[in-house]
């Protein structure tokens, strides 16, 4: 198929518009070779002066109810009152009530489906031990515990503040943020089971950096009833939809040469936070394969 002048004049304006529409305003083309530099510079700079900037405290080493009790998982939110002292108090005798019983739910459902299995298992002794021996297979190699899933959620929030922070080198950062906050609100759409609400704090207000409300996130999971396998491919993927958003939208303002020079330094640093961190293998290889998209555009398109 060929195309004459004016067909590309209308694509490249359509990339222009994307791009404007992403981060709020007309972004200039950055040179490879000094956006190369750039990165250079800000990756070195990060692994002199350590992580400690990165995150004040880590949510991964909260218990469970700590971390979800000051989410609801219904469609709405109350207004936050004037104290905060008193906001806390009204929290906790709504929420805890509702995480326990949920928590209380859970765990009887999962009693009589044990139970479902182990009597039809019972009808025939030897399949009834080869399928406990694959049930625990499957446990060892699918299940998450909760900390497990903080920590996912933890290491997805550290590269996309990583991510952030180098694009920021060659981008106006508030035109950095309205990228990750329109690219959020868009995987909010397409996986909200998973990611609704997750743009927005406790109290109902957008994150206007594009992070995600970590404890929201949790909460939602929580509340997701889905064999423990589909409900972590549906983790994975809402978690991989927003990462591989935000490196088609860095792609289409740098160019793909930048791009991937983005990205080796975004994965040097992540080593880093990763080794220093101490996540366990399990965990780095599920981010690996599972959360950081295999390509983004391809030159040409």
């Amino acid at each position: 198929m060929v195309f004459d002048d004016d067909d590309f004049k209308i694509s490249m304006d359509d990339i222009k518009d994307m791009v404007s529409e992403l981060f709020g305003e007309k972004i200039e083309k950055v040179d490879a070779a000094s956006a190369k530099e750039l990165l250079k510079q800000e990756t070195d700079e990060f692994m002199k002066i350590g992580l400690e900037e990165i995150n004040e405290f880590s949510a991964a080493e909260q218990d469970e109810s700590s971390v979800l009790k000051d989410y609801e998982t219904e469609d709405t939110l109350k207004p936050a009152p004037a104290n905060p002292v008193e906001l806390r108090k009204q929290i906790e005798l709504e929420i805890r009530e509702k995480v326990e019983r949920e928590l209380a739910d859970e765990k009887s459902r999962k009693k009589e489906e044990m139970l479902k299995r182990i009597e039809e298992a019972k009808k025939d002794s030897a399949a009834y031990a080869s399928e406990l021996s694959s049930a625990a297979a499957a446990k060892k190699d699918t299940g998450l515990s909760f900390q497990e899933r903080m920590q996912i959620i933890e290491m997805f929030d550290y590269s996309q503040k990583l991510f952030a922070a180098l694009l920021s080198k060659l981008i106006k950062k508030p035109a950095v943020e309205n990228m990750m906050l329109k690219t959020l609100e868009k995987s909010v759409m397409k996986f909200q089971d998973i990611l609704k609400k997750a743009n927005v704090n406790q109290y109902g207000k957008v994150r206007g950096d594009g992070t995600i409300e970590t404890a929201r996130l949790a909460a939602n999971l929580n509340a997701v009833y889905l064999p423990e396998e589909k409900k972590n491919e549906k983790f994975y993927s809402a978690l991989k939809y927003i990462f591989e958003e935000r490196l088609i939208a860095a792609e289409l303002v740098t160019g793909i040469e930048v791009k991937d020079n983005l990205l080796s330094n975004l994965f040097t640093q992540l080593d880093s936070v990763f080794e220093k961190r101490r996540y366990p293998k399990k965990l780095a290889d599920i981010f690996s394969s599972k959360i950081i998209p295999e390509t983004t555009l391809k030159p040409g398109e």
